[in-house]
C-alpha cells in the first residue's frame, strides 16, 4: 500500500472534500482547463499521458483523450475500482498507484490539484520521477487570498508553508523552497463555496529535462 493511500482513502470515505474529488474537479469549474488540455495535447503531439492523482475524473470524462494512450492512477484504491468500471475502454487505462517508481513513461505527466494537499517533503521527492516524462503540467491553487463578489478578500494558508497530508494550501512550485524550472501556461479563477469565494489556479508546464535530482 502507498504510504499516502490511508490519508485519502478516508477523506473520499467520509466526503471530507464535499464532493468526491471536490469542488475543483467540477466540470463547471474547470471548462478553461479542459479546453487548454486538449489543445495542448494537439499542439505538442503528445501520445501518451500519465495522470497522477487522477481522482474520480467527474471533469476528466468530459477531455477528449482520442488522440493519446491515458492512464489515470491514483493511491485511492476504490477510486480506481469505480473509474474502471465507468470509464476504462480502449485508450484508457486506470491503475491503483502502490509506488510512484511504477510509473510508466509517458510524453506527458499531469498532476493537478495534487501536490496542495501533500507536504513539502513529498513535492521535493516528487523531482526525483519526473525525468521519465518528457513534459508535465502541474496545476495547484497558487494564491493564499480568495476574493468574495463583494470585494472582500478571504486569507487561506501561505504559500508553500508545510501542511500534514491531506490538508491543503496553495503551492507555486515555480517559487521556493521547490524552484522548479518552468513557466505558468494558465491561470483561472474556482469557487471555493464553503468560503464563499473565489480561488486562483495556476497550470505550470515543467519541461522535465532541465530537472534535477533534488531531494
Amino acid at each position: 500500500m502507498h504510504p499516502l493511500a490511508s490519508v485519502f482513502e478516508r477523506i473520499y470515505r467520509d466526503g471530507l472534500w464535499a464532493n468526491g474529488s471536490g469542488t475543483g474537479s467540477d466540470p463547471a469549474n474547470t471548462e478553461q482547463y479542459r479546453v487548454f488540455i486538449e489543445r495542448f495535447i494537439v499542439q505538442n503531439n503528445i501520445q501518451t499521458v500519465v495522470d497522477l492523482g487522477c481522482g474520480d475524473w467527474r471533469s476528466s470524462r468530459l477531455i477528449d483523450w482520442s488522440r493519446v494512450g491515458y492512464l489515470g492512477v491514483d493511491v485511492v484504491e476504490s477510486v480506481i475500482a469505480r473509474n474502471q468500471q465507468h470509464y476504462q475502454v480502449g485508450n484508457i487505462r486506470f491503475a491503483h498507484l502502490n509506488d510512484e517508481d511504477e510509473l510508466p513513461h509517458a510524453d506527458l505527466l499531469i498532476v493537478k490539484d495534487v501536490l496542495q494537499h501533500l507536504p513539502n517533503s513529498e513535492i521535493h521527492r516528487m523531482a526525483r520521477f519526473l525525468r521519465r516524462f518528457h513534459l508535465a503540467l502541474v496545476t495547484n491553487t497558487v494564491s493564499s487570498e480568495l476574493h468574495r463578489p463583494d470585494g472582500a478578500v478571504v486569507r487561506i494558508e501561505d504559500v508553500n508553508t508545510d501542511i500534514p497530508t491531506g490538508l491543503m494550501r496553495p503551492v507555486d512550485v515555480l517559487g521556493p523552497p521547490f524552484s522548479w524550472p518552468g513557466e505558468e501556461v494558465l491561470r483561472y479563477s474556482c469557487p471555493w463555496p464553503r468560503l464563499g469565494a473565489w480561488e486562483t489556479k495556476s497550470t505550470v508546464l515543467i519541461r522535465t529535462t532541465f530537472m534535477d535530482a533534488r531531494g
